[in-house]
C-alpha cells in the first residue's frame, strides 16, 4: 500500500511490476482525492492525493499494462450544484482510463 504523498506515475508502475501482473484493474475509490480537488466526497482525506497526480498515474499504468477493467466509487455529492462542480474532474479521470 503506498501512502497519498507516495502515489505517483513511477511508485505505482514498480507497486505493480513487483506483484507480477500482466494487466491492471483500476480501482478508484474517489475518497482518496485531496477535497481541493474534488467536494462530493463521503469521507473525504485531507491532503489526498492531487487529481492531476491520479491522472497522470493512470496514463503511465495504461501505458505500461493492458487495463483489465476499471471502477469508480465513493462519489457523494452534497446537491446537484455540487455534482456539476465535481464533473470536469471525473470526466478527466474517465478519459485517463480511455486512454
Amino acid at each position: 500500500m503506498l501512502a497519498a504523498d507516495d502515489v505517483g506515475p513511477e511508485s505505482v508502475i514498480a507497486a505493480v511490476e513487483a506483484t507480477g501482473a500482466s494487466t491492471v484493474y483500476i480501482h478508484i475509490d474517489l475518497d482518496v482525492l485531496d477535497p481541493a480537488d474534488l467536494s462530493g466526497l463521503g469521507a473525504p482525506q485531507p491532503f489526498g492525493v492531487r487529481a492531476t497526480v491520479l491522472i497522470d498515474t493512470i496514463r503511465a499504468l495504461l501505458a505500461r499494462f493492458p487495463l483489465a477493467g476499471a471502477g469508480i466509487s465513493a462519489f457523494a455529492p452534497a446537491s446537484p450544484d455540487d455534482a456539476v462542480e465535481d464533473l470536469p474532474t471525473i470526466l478527466r479521470i474517465i478519459g485517463a482510463l480511455n486512454s
